[in-house]
């Protein structure tokens, strides 16, 4: 962790293997995370203050990786791996049995979801177009799927106030598009070109949004981003 007011850095993690997709609870106290130590990807959790032990908030025999904390912090929106190797959306309730439920089933990549601000919402990103596209659709139920992207896109975020969606688009460009509600009914706006992104993470989110949505910020050392057409056949990584 990297204290921007103080110009700190603290690690969190130890041990052996890889641990990514770092994710905040809403009221800052944990990081949800990846961890590949034992040969799978597992859900973790530990204080955000560095203190304390790991705790391990899933056991399983595939591949799981949090993406999003719901609003209420009492779910944990993942990425989970089949066995046949495709990714689908799971919802991981933190209380009782803690046993996952599949919210998005796909033969396609359904990858990166985000809860909307409000709950009632999870953005998505998906090559159900044949490419990878981002979506939105209701939250925990309902009817309607919303097209977010017009010419790709991945790695979607929301701005604080639920009114705005951020992605990535395949020309390494960062995207918004404006999300009304009307009637219970989404409305998404076209999307538009904020700038040109330079580099992008190959592993875990690229990039996040400040509260107000008046910042973006990513880590600099990092590898170019790929291609649009690595894009459009397998998505971007994970």
């Amino acid at each position: 962790m990297y204290d921007l007011v103080r110009g700190v850095r603290t690690r969190l993690t130890f041990g052996p293997g890889s641990n990514h997709n770092p994710t905040w609870s809403p009221d800052g106290a944990d990081i949800a995370y990846a961890s590949d130590r034992e040969g799978r990807t597992q859900v973790c959790r530990k204080a955000a203050n560095a203190t304390g032990k790991e705790e391990r908030l899933l056991e399983s025999a595939l591949n799981d990786s949090p993406c999003s904390w719901s609003p209420d912090g009492r779910l944990l929106a993942l990425e989970r791996q089949g066995a046949e190797g495709n990714f689908n959306v799971w919802i991981l309730p933190l209380a009782g049995d803690r046993k996952p439920q599949q919210f998005l089933e796909s033969s396609f990549r359904t990858v990166q979801p985000q809860f909307s601000p409000n709950g009632k919402w999870l953005a998505y990103a998906s090559t159900e177009s044949g490419g990878m596209d981002v979506y939105i659709v209701p939250y925990p139920a309902g009817s309607g799927k919303w097209p977010v992207s017009t010419a790709g896109g991945a790695y979607p975020r929301w701005r604080r106030d639920g009114k705005e969606l951020y992605y990535l688009s395949p020309d390494d460009k960062m995207m918004a598009a404006q999300i009304g509600e009307s009637a219970g009914k989404l409305e998404v706006g076209a999307p538009r070109a904020l700038f040109q992104v330079r580099q992008i993470a190959r592993l875990g989110a690229p990039y996040d949004v400040t509260a107000d949505g008046s910042h973006s910020s990513s880590p600099s050392r990092l590898n170019p981003p790929p291609s649009r057409s690595r894009w459009s056949s397998t998505g971007p990584p994970n």
